[in-house]
């Protein structure tokens, strides 16, 4: 039978516990998650429980930075390199929303978002684990990468459950100029219509047959940023164009060394 003591300490267990949830700190059994603070919950799905809402797709801070899980991975909304206290989705799309340019395993800056030469490119191959400590099944952020502390490069399987849980949206001009800047593509949760993730079209920077760097090509034309991932000897990144199409891209240099190419970085939580 039932006290009303028992009654009272449900009643204090409950209390702490939405207290919990809503402090910027998640508590699960007897561990404390800092770092994480869920953003506008959605009440009016599964009722008005909250806790069954902690894992649908919404926008959060995480590790200080704006965010948006989608398929229950944490993706950051900003092209690393950008100041992320803009507006990721505003239009029309700007130089200051266009991120910097990596080569592939590297983590210093090749170029800055607004560039149309490379100002640090070389020609080292860094080695396949350069982005990635771990296996394709389990990542593990390694030395080199650029991305912030609670983020790391996505591996192409990330990228591929990504696409499979968006629709895909054109916005702006669309056109392939080195001076525009305006086109994005927005991936938008098929679970969640409210949330999305906005991709600037900046093109790549490849280099010639000798190895020689090029000037910006794509920009306004073909969104990329990078995957850890390493695919029979070639790198794998993340492609989109104005059709909506987006794929995982695997890069081909014609038999040069597909890691001297410069795409931008969109990290994942660890």
């Amino acid at each position: 039978m039932e006290t009303k003591t028992n009654r009272s300490r449900l009643s204090v267990s409950s209390t702490f516990a939405l207290l919990a949830l809503f402090s910027g700190s998640i508590v699960s059994c007897g561990k404390t998650t800092d770092n994480l603070t869920l953003q506008s919950p959605d009440l009016t799905k599964q009722g008005s429980d909250d806790t069954e809402n902690f894992l649908d797709d919404s926008y959060l801070t995480h590790f200080g930075l704006p965010a948006a899980r989608i398929n229950g991975k944490i993706w950051m909304r900003h092209n690393l390199g950008v100041n992320t206290n803009l507006d990721p989705d505003a239009l029309p799309m700007t130089t200051a929303r266009h991120g910097n340019y990596y080569q592939w395993g590297k983590q210093v800056v090749n170029a800055t978002g607004a560039a149309k030469q490379q100002s640090n490119y070389n020609t080292m191959v860094p080695h396949d684990k350069s982005w990635n400590a771990g296996t394709e099944q389990a990542p593990l952020k390694a030395t080199a990468d650029p991305c912030p502390s609670g983020y790391r490069i996505p591996t192409a399987t990330e990228v591929k459950n990504l696409i499979s849980s968006v629709k895909t949206l054109a916005e702006g001009r669309w056109a392939s100029n080195s001076e525009n800047y305006e086109a994005n593509t927005v991936l938008i949760s098929k679970s969640n219509p409210a949330v999305k993730l906005t991709i600037p079209t900046q093109g790549m920077f490849n280099f010639n047959n000798k190895l020689e760097p090029s000037s910006i090509i794509n920009r306004g034309k073909t969104n990329y940023f990078w995957t850890s991932t390493v695919f029979g000897g070639r790198v794998r990144g993340f492609q989109s164009l104005q059709s909506g199409s987006a794929t995982v891209y695997t890069v081909n240099t014609s038999g040069y060394d597909s890691k001297l190419v410069s795409f931008n970085v969109r990290c994942i939580a660890i």
